[in-house]
């Protein structure tokens, strides 16, 4: 994952899966700013993926708990989830 120029609430990123293809996407700041803040510091994140049916799964170098948690999101959406 890798961060592309964009505005303060919303950083585009682009997922770069060897294989399978590019993808661009938003982190949308508002939504969880400490995570965001994290992730963009983490970055680039390099890592095996693993697909779930149509979700593609990453591990990350993030150590944190949970920040305004969902139990579900659209499809599409960027989420990180903790372990």
């Amino acid at each position: 994952m890798t961060e592309e120029k964009s505005g303060i609430s919303r950083l585009k990123v682009k997922f770069i899966i060897e294989g399978l293809g590019e993808v661009e996407g938003e982190l949308v700041r508002f939504l969880a700013p400490r995570t965001v803040d994290l992730i963009v510091r983490s970055l680039p994140i390099e890592g095996r993926a693993a697909l779930w049916k149509e979700e593609v799964y990453f591990e990350t170098p993030i150590k944190m708990g949970e920040e305004k948690a969902r139990a579900t999101v659209e499809a599409g959406t960027i989420a990180f989830w903790p372990m």
